[in-house]
């Protein structure tokens, strides 16, 4: 037995030398490179695996003795060369830049907090007919039907107001005062005619009406009314056959008005016409003499329609009766109606023949339908 430990004591010796060479050398390896950077911590070393850890525990006990990793002593500690340091410079304006282990070991910072919600916001519902019976809405409300309209009824009457109207009369003219320019007699006999207007409400009690009349009248000539004292005057004692005279006159009436009862109304009535008289071709028959023609003389005058109308609804808001009589003065009447005119003879001579008689006034009688506008 003892030469057997005897053998094996240099092989001991050899192993307790070398050990601990290879101890530090290992020491070595596995020393972990510091770098701080600006305060940064140096990284910890990391845990050897579970081979380097099975491999140590072997070496001991190959040796004989278990010895602690770093159970050096300080004569050898000294001896060993100091790990190189890294330098890290950052220039001015510049990020510091942690080195990658620094980076993978920071700790993953937690997303913020969700906002917390107060209030629950419904969706609006669903844009759902009532109508349609193949969706049945969410909302109760839009399933019920839409209330109808209550039914009115009407009085008859209908909301409407008169704001004007349209009316036709049939119109007696008359113009018994005439007489020529000079020392002649015509006369112009009463006729019939007819008359339209239109009235515009420009106040309840004011109205203002524009006027149209029309009307014919046989005119009478007398003994020697159409001759003059010219040498080449128509004789005195010349026959005429038919002459007629057409007229017409429009203006514009002014109608202040007083409404006696909701159905009759009276007014007064002022206004300004344009009238004009056209005398048609007349035949000439003197005394041993052939008939010769005289052609068509016109003349026109102004006249200023003064009287008094009514009206009187036959159709309550639709329609009324009216009446109007109205005399009218004229004056400033000119043309070849009123002038000597001249004329051709069958001979071929120049006749002439004196002024038709000037109307002095015209009174009108009216009677018509006027309809409410």
């Amino acid at each position: 037995m003892l030469r057997h430990l005897a053998l094996l004591a240099p092989l001991a010796a050899l192993i307790f030398i070398v050990s601990p060479a290879r101890a530090e050398d290992d020491d070595e390896e596995d020393a972990p490179t510091l770098i701080r950077e600006h305060g940064a911590k140096p990284d910890e070393p990391e845990a050897p695996s579970a081979a380097e850890r099975a491999k140590k525990p072997a070496r001991g006990r190959a040796s004989g003795a278990e010895k602690p990793r770093k159970g050096t002593s300080a004569a050898k500690k000294d001896d060993e060369p100091e790990p190189p340091t890294l330098e890290v410079k950052v220039h001015e304006g510049e990020p510091a830049k942690a080195p990658p282990e620094a980076l993978d070991d920071e700790p993953e910072r937690e997303p913020p907090p969700a906002p917390r919600v107060t209030e629950r916001e419904e969706p609006a519902p669903p844009m759902v007919s009532p109508d349609d019976p193949t969706i049945a809405p969410d909302d109760p409300s839009l399933a019920r039907p839409r209330t109808s309209l209550p039914d009115v009824e009407l009085d008859g009457t209908l909301p409407w107001q008169r704001h004007g109207e349209f009316g036709a009369e049939l119109a007696w003219l008359s113009r018994p005062f005439s007489n020529a320019l000079g020392p002649v007699r015509t006369n112009y006999r009463p006729t019939f005619g007819l008359g339209v207007h239109l009235q515009w409400d420009v106040r309840p009690w004011l109205h203002v009406r524009p006027y149209f009349l029309w009307g014919a009248h046989n005119v009478e000539v007398g003994h020697g009314a159409l001759s003059t004292a010219s040498p080449s005057s128509i004789r005195p004692d010349a026959i005429f056959d038919a002459i007629q005279a057409a007229t017409f006159t429009f203006g514009v009436k002014l109608a202040p008005t007083w409404n006696v009862s909701p159905r009759a109304r009276v007014w007064f009535v002022a206004g300004v016409g344009y009238g004009r008289s056209s005398f048609r071709n007349m035949t000439i028959t003197e005394p041993g003499g052939k008939p010769f023609t005289v052609p068509d003389r016109d003349g026109v005058f102004v006249d200023f329609p003064l009287g008094l109308g009514g009206a009187y609804e036959v159709l309550p808001g639709r329609a009324a009766f009216t009446f109007e009589v109205t005399g009218a003065p004229a004056v400033g009447q000119t043309g070849t109606a009123y002038e000597p005119f001249q004329v051709v003879d069958t001979t071929g001579k120049l006749r002439e023949l004196g002024p038709f008689g000037a109307v002095q006034a015209t009174f009108v009688q009216t009677l018509g339908l006027a309809i409410y506008l």
